[in-house]
């Protein structure tokens, strides 16, 4: 009888643990939307409009590339600064 293969094996129970993650998530904020909780709180979106509207006067923020570049060197040795706001 053939072994299975240790590395399929860990990829697929890594997939199948993922995908469990990712239903208990989307689940997790549905009730949260429904109630009106977490971001989807009375203060969160408030302040979510209130950050738009000074985006939207002063044009000053963060391109995505930076930003994601930032959190990606998280941990990391050579972990980059936080990026500075601009006019964008």
């Amino acid at each position: 009888m053939r072994k299975p293969n240790r590395r399929a094996c860990a990829a697929s129970a890594s997939m199948r643990n993922n995908t469990t993650r990712k239903r208990t998530a989307a689940a997790s904020a549905s009730e949260l939307r429904a109630k009106g909780e977490g971001p989807w709180s009375p203060e969160a979106l408030e302040e979510d409009e209130r950050r738009l509207a000074e985006f939207e006067r002063t044009r000053m923020g963060v391109p995505w590339d930076e930003v994601q570049a930032w959190m990606q060197s998280w941990g990391k040795p050579n972990e980059l600064p936080t990026p500075k706001p601009r006019v964008t």
